[in-house]
């Protein structure tokens, strides 16, 4: 936390490589923002954690206490591996939580990805118009 605090203007992209079994967990302990990518499954834990951005997540996200999330929340991906995931990938939410969407933070988080150019005289550029 107190990376994000000291670089307010930094928004980046954090893998968590705990595995691609969804029973393994990370716990996001504080509060961050960018895009994190988490292969397994994801536990904010307690009043303290939060994320402004992205947060991709293989398996399922735990939640206790007060969180909020800004930006975009994608779980049970890990579904497209041939993994089980569990029915409801947004489980064990207790407490006070908030997700919004939120463009700006999107937008934010993928900027040091780069963009993506439409090249001219490619399949691209090519669809038929109807």
């Amino acid at each position: 936390s107190g990376w994000f605090t000291s670089n307010p203007t930094r928004w980046p992209t954090i893998i968590v490589n705990n595995g691609l079994n969804p029973n393994v967990e990370f716990t996001l302990s504080s509060f961050g923002r960018g895009l994190l990518i988490v292969y397994g499954d994801l536990n904010l834990n307690g009043n303290t954690a939060g994320w402004d951005g992205i947060i991709i997540v293989g398996g399922k996200i735990t939640s206790n206490g007060t969180n909020q999330v800004s930006g975009a929340t994608i779980t049970g991906l890990n579904v497209k591996l041939g993994y089980a995931v569990d029915d409801n990938d947004v489980n064990d939410l207790n407490g006070t939580k908030s997700y919004y969407y939120n463009s700006c933070n999107v937008r934010n988080a993928l900027s040091a990805l780069g963009a993506l150019r439409v090249y001219q005289n490619t399949w691209a550029n090519h669809f038929p118009a109807y």
